[in-house]
Protein backbone atom coordinates (compact mmCIF):
# COMPACT_ATOMS: atom_id res chain seq x y z
CA UNK A 1 0.00 0.00 0.00
CA UNK A 2 0.96 3.11 -0.64
CA UNK A 3 -0.17 6.01 1.90
CA UNK A 4 0.21 9.82 0.03
CA UNK A 5 -0.95 12.47 2.41
CA UNK A 6 -1.22 16.21 0.28
CA UNK A 7 0.54 17.72 3.16
CA UNK A 8 2.61 16.13 5.94
CA UNK A 9 2.13 19.30 8.35
CA UNK A 10 -1.39 21.14 9.27
CA UNK A 11 -1.61 24.12 11.38
CA UNK A 12 -3.21 23.22 14.58
CA UNK A 13 -4.93 26.30 15.56
CA UNK A 14 -6.78 26.51 12.07
CA UNK A 15 -7.75 22.93 12.31
CA UNK A 16 -6.63 22.48 8.83
CA UNK A 17 -7.53 19.19 6.81
CA UNK A 18 -5.77 17.32 3.91
CA UNK A 19 -6.56 14.51 1.54
CA UNK A 20 -5.05 11.22 2.11
CA UNK A 21 -4.83 9.08 -1.13
CA UNK A 22 -4.43 5.26 -0.52
CA UNK A 23 -3.10 3.45 -3.75
CA UNK A 24 -2.08 -0.62 -3.87
CA UNK A 25 0.94 -1.03 -6.27
CA UNK A 26 2.29 -4.13 -7.25
CA UNK A 27 6.11 -5.34 -6.69
CA UNK A 28 7.19 -3.01 -9.24
CA UNK A 29 5.39 -0.21 -8.31
CA UNK A 30 2.70 -0.51 -10.62
CA UNK A 31 -0.99 0.36 -10.18
CA UNK A 32 -3.64 -2.49 -9.20
CA UNK A 33 -6.48 -1.67 -10.57
CA UNK A 34 -8.95 -4.08 -10.37
CA UNK A 35 -8.46 -4.93 -6.63
CA UNK A 36 -10.75 -4.45 -4.25
CA UNK A 37 -10.03 -5.14 -0.59
CA UNK A 38 -10.81 -2.63 1.89
CA UNK A 39 -8.43 -0.57 3.33
CA UNK A 40 -8.97 0.14 7.27
CA UNK A 41 -7.67 3.52 8.79
CA UNK A 42 -6.82 4.46 12.19
CA UNK A 43 -5.78 8.24 14.02
CA UNK A 44 -3.18 8.47 16.77
CA UNK A 45 -2.83 12.02 17.92
CA UNK A 46 -3.87 15.26 17.51
CA UNK A 47 -6.41 14.68 14.32
CA UNK A 48 -9.64 13.05 13.21
CA UNK A 49 -10.24 11.18 10.50
CA UNK A 50 -13.34 12.32 8.24
CA UNK A 51 -15.30 10.04 6.72
CA UNK A 52 -15.63 5.84 7.32
CA UNK A 53 -12.83 3.86 8.57
CA UNK A 54 -13.30 1.10 6.33
CA UNK A 55 -13.25 2.16 2.79
CA UNK A 56 -13.05 -0.36 -0.17
CA UNK A 57 -10.24 0.66 -3.15
CA UNK A 58 -11.90 1.67 -6.36
CA UNK A 59 -9.94 1.64 -9.32
CA UNK A 60 -7.07 0.55 -7.15
CA UNK A 61 -7.23 3.50 -4.78
CA UNK A 62 -9.00 5.34 -2.18
CA UNK A 63 -8.77 8.48 -0.23
CA UNK A 64 -9.93 10.32 2.81
CA UNK A 65 -9.17 13.60 4.76
CA UNK A 66 -7.78 14.47 7.72
CA UNK A 67 -8.76 17.09 10.01
CA UNK A 68 -6.22 18.61 13.15
CA UNK A 69 -7.95 19.13 16.07
CA UNK A 70 -6.46 22.05 17.53
CA UNK A 71 -4.19 20.72 19.74
CA UNK A 72 -0.05 20.11 18.53
CA UNK A 73 1.93 17.29 18.00
CA UNK A 74 2.77 13.92 16.18
CA UNK A 75 -0.03 12.43 14.16
CA UNK A 76 0.89 8.60 13.44
CA UNK A 77 -1.91 7.21 10.00
CA UNK A 78 -2.16 3.78 9.85
CA UNK A 79 -3.66 1.69 7.10
CA UNK A 80 -4.20 -1.64 6.58
CA UNK A 81 -5.62 -3.83 3.98
CA UNK A 82 -5.65 -7.87 4.43
CA UNK A 83 -3.01 -8.28 1.08
CA UNK A 84 -0.46 -5.86 2.15
CA UNK A 85 1.59 -5.07 5.30
CA UNK A 86 0.49 -2.50 7.42
CA UNK A 87 1.78 1.06 7.15
CA UNK A 88 1.98 3.92 9.30
CA UNK A 89 2.35 6.96 7.65
CA UNK A 90 3.66 9.91 9.84
CA UNK A 91 2.27 13.47 10.17
CA UNK A 92 2.53 17.00 12.25
CA UNK A 93 0.13 19.36 13.74
CA UNK A 94 2.17 22.83 14.55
Amino acid sequence: LQVAPDASTLDAAAREETRVIVRALDQAGNPLPFLSDSVRVAVEGPARLLGPAVSPLRGGHTGFWLRATGARGEIRLHATCDRFAPVETPLRAV
